[in-house]
């Protein structure tokens, strides 16, 4: 798809013929006519040369071979001699000293003496003066062969007799005849030889010759072509040169023009390709052009895959006719829609949210769409996340804020229940009434514990934790609590890390976890915990909010019930939200350990089918080097401890501080309450001395428990020091554990709690 200026198109270039121009660009007739006669002269030239050349080369070669064939003849001539030689010097041996071996030369160039004359015979047929010699030659051959026979003959039968030098004289004659005409043999050779050779060297000068003056006159011809074109350019440039000036402003507005509608196409190419947002075009309904991102947002793996294909091809059938009726807008020319978010079907089956505008306009006359896609997918799921982060948020802020006038409240009634309950121990009646009022306190001051976790306001202690440890300690606890309907089974990772958390809130989180899948398994079945070692990096950190990439350890509660459709998965750890019958469920269980797990600096997640059960992972901050392993303290036996010391109290509501003090002087101690902060140090600089600071987080008149806490130990560095909060903000917890070397005592609270805290922190060193 090319995007062109329709002003470009609209244009015209009149641009003059060359012919026209000038009568002479291409050259009179009889011009044309002399180029193309020497032109073909020259190749007749040296075509003819070359032919010569050729004719010579294999005179050369012949001649060549013939002298070869004259070495060949003198070859097998010195051959002969050389067999007969043999033989002679073979017979001479043996008449001479009558021994075989001499025969064996003898022999061996007998047999040899045939073929070699045969060949001689062959190899000089055509030249008759040397076929005359070689019939003499054959005959003296003969005739010494002969003689030779005889003499050895003749000494094998007549060992006794003595040697007669007459024969051999006689062979001796014989064999310098054969040695003379083999010499002219070899003479004629030789001389026929130097002549052949003679001849091929002639031969080669003159082949030689022949191509370089045929070299010469084709070059020369050619040179003379060459010439005349080169005068016709000359003539040619200087028309050209005349007609480009006639249309040289012409020329140069179109190369401008054109360049800038190059340079034009390659930025928009560069754009369309390197943009993040889909961009396509259509044409009669089906894609004439898409960019990259085009083809990655439609699931396709190049662009073709895309072309040619209608938009309602990646469109459920449902959304096909309300998509068309939003675009009929488009029909005319330069009309627009307003910015629409649809959800598009991948070619792969999968979908992506995108937010689209789309424009008409014309194309090479006809309607086209342009339209820009921009995928949402991801930021409405951020957005989606966002908003149940913020919900919770809320509802966490709103839970916190009642958490303290609430826990104040309850502390009242829970102590003053219990102690009402001692004071009516002989009235059974309203001794019941007294532990009603006390059981509904506890059961009050548990659910805004709960609140709390979720809000995450409480105050951690976090230790080095053995969760595979853990597990075994609070098995049998799961086993009496979930009955024998459900199977427990615990995969504890061999390697598992350790975790720094509160044991105990990962122990009731644990124990709500499998009370919520025995709640979802009313007919029995399998409850799995495990627990193993993960690492979340930074990919995952981003598509989940509050997760920091780390090291956790894993611990999966997995169940084979019923499971949860996604809208309950989305609000499951909302508090008070439940699924159960009226009564049966405060919905605080999964929002207790959502708040547990958030404040210890972990991540919790839900996978959940209908029909598949359930798993929910807790990713645990993995222990590091440097942090302090400790153990939980035993409970103690229901006595309330007592004491002698001072004690200063600082407590703003009136009700608690009564109950405080009150409970205080029971157990044996020296009280003095106060309001506020600044009451307390106005009597320690008039010289008041104590042992014990018990005093609430939470103060009005701009110091809180901590300012205070701080103001006193400057005065009294050796003074202890014991915290009373329902709703700690951050005076003495930071981010999310309490600080180290703070004592909390957590409301509400009963008389024994409150002994054996004050007891516990003014006995420690």
């Amino acid at each position: 798809m090319e995007f062109i200026d329709p002003d470009i198109r609209k244009s015209s270039v009149t641009v003059i013929p060359p012919s026209k121009a000038h009568p002479t660009r291409n050259g009179t007739r009889r011009q044309r006519l002399l180029r193309h006669f020497a032109f073909w002269l020259s190749i007749l030239v040296i075509w003819s040369a070359g032919a010569l050349a050729y004719v010579s080369a294999r005179s050369v070669i012949e001649a060549d071979e013939m002298a070869d064939h004259a070495q060949d003849v003198r070859y097998q001539t010195e051959l002969l001699l050389s067999l007969l030689k043999d033989a002679e010097t073979g017979q001479r041996g043996y008449i001479i000293t009558g021994a075989d071996h001499y025969l064996e030369p003898y022999r061996a160039g007998l047999a040899k003496v045939p073929d070699t004359l045969s060949q001689l015979r062959q190899m000089t047929l055509g030249n008759p003066s040397q076929q005359q010699r070689l019939d003499k030659l054959n005959g003296l051959v003969d005739q010494r062969l002969d003689i030779a026979a005889r003499n050895i003959n003749l000494r094998r039968s007549q060992p006794g007799v003595g040697f007669d030098t007459a024969r051999l004289d006689e062979g001796k004659a014989v064999m310098n005849e054969i040695r003379v005409l083999a010499a002219a043999m070899i003479d004629e050779e030789t001389r026929l030889y130097r002549l052949r050779k003679a001849g091929a060297q002639d031969n080669a000068e003159t082949a030689l010759l022949v191509f370089l003056v045929g070299l010469a006159v084709g070059t020369l011809v050619i040179a003379g072509i060459y010439y005349m074109m080169l005068l016709e350019a000359r003539r040619r440039r200087a028309a050209e040169a005349a007609l480009l000036t006639l249309n040289g402003e012409l020329d140069q507005r179109v190369q401008a023009r054109t360049a800038e509608i190059e340079r034009n196409q390659r930025f928009l190419a560069a754009i369309l390709g390197n943009m993040r947002d889909a961009v396509y075009v259509r044409k009669d309904g089906k894609f004439a052009y898409a960019n990259e991102a085009c083809a990655r947002l439609f699931g396709a793996a190049t662009v073709e895959e895309v072309l040619g294909r209608s938009l309602f091809d990646f469109f459920q059938k449902a959304d096909r006719a309300v998509v068309a009726e939003r675009l009929k807008v488009l029909s005319t020319p330069g009309a627009t829609v307003p910015v629409m978010i649809e959800t598009i079907t991948r070619l792969d089956g999968g979908t992506v949210d995108v937010e689209a505008t789309a424009a008409s306009f014309i194309d090479d006359s006809e309607l086209a769409v342009l339209t820009i896609l921009h995928d949402i997918t991801e930021r409405q799921a951020l957005e989606r996340r966002l908003r149940q982060a913020e919900k919770l948020e809320a509802i966490g802020q709103l839970t916190g804020g009642i958490a303290h006038d609430f826990n104040n409240l309850l502390t009242v009634i829970l102590g003053n229940a219990e102690s009402l309950a001692e004071e009516v121990r002989e009235d059974a009646p309203l001794r019941l009434m007294a532990e009603m009022v006390q059981g509904a306190a506890v059961r009050a001051a548990e659910l805004t514990h709960r609140l709390l976790a979720f809000s995450r306001k409480q105050a951690l202690e976090p230790q080095i934790v053995d969760v595979n440890q853990q597990l075994t300690g609070i098995q049998s606890l799961m086993e009496r609590t979930l009955g024998a309907a459900v199977q427990i089974e615990i995969v504890k990772g061999p390697s598992a890390w350790k975790a720094l958390v509160d044991p105990g809130q990962l122990e009731n989180a644990i124990l709500n976890l499998a009370i919520n899948a025995r709640d979802a398994m009313p007919e029995g079945g399998r409850l799995t915990i495990e627990t193993s070692n993960t690492r979340l990096d930074q990919e995952y950190a981003d598509q989940n909010s509050e997760v920091v990439p780390g090291q956790y350890v894993a611990l999966a509660v997995s169940d084979t019930g019923c499971g949860m459709p996604p809208e309950i998965v989305d609000k499951a750890f909302e508090p008070f939200f439940t699924t159960k019958e009226i009564g049966k469920g405060t919905g605080l269980g999964l929002s207790m350990v959502y708040g547990f797990v958030k404040q210890s600096g972990g991540h919790i997640k839900i996978y959940s089918e209908l029909g598949e059960g359930t798993t929910i992972k807790l990713y645990l901050p993995r222990a590091d080097a440097g942090a302090v392993a400790g153990q939980r303290q035993a409970a103690l036996a229901e006595v309330a401890p007592r004491g002698t010391e001072r004690i200063a109290l600082v407590e703003d509501d009136a009700g608690v501080r009564n109950y405080i003090e009150r409970t205080l002087r029971e157990l044996g101690y020296t009280v003095r309450s106060y309001d506020t902060g600044p009451q307390l140090l106005g009597e320690i600089e008039s010289g008041y001395a104590f042992d014990l600071l018990l005093t609430d987080v939470v103060l009005p008149g701009g110091m809180n428990g901590n300012a205070l806490a701080a103001a006193v130990r400057h005065l009294w560095p050796l003074v202890k020091v014991l915290y009373s909060s329902g709703y700690t903000e951050n005076a003495i917890v930071h981010q999310g554990r309490l600080d180290p070397g703070a004592q909390l005592l957590h409301k509400p609270f009963r008389k024994t709690d409150l002994a054996r805290k004050v007891r516990s922190v003014l006995d420690a060193p």
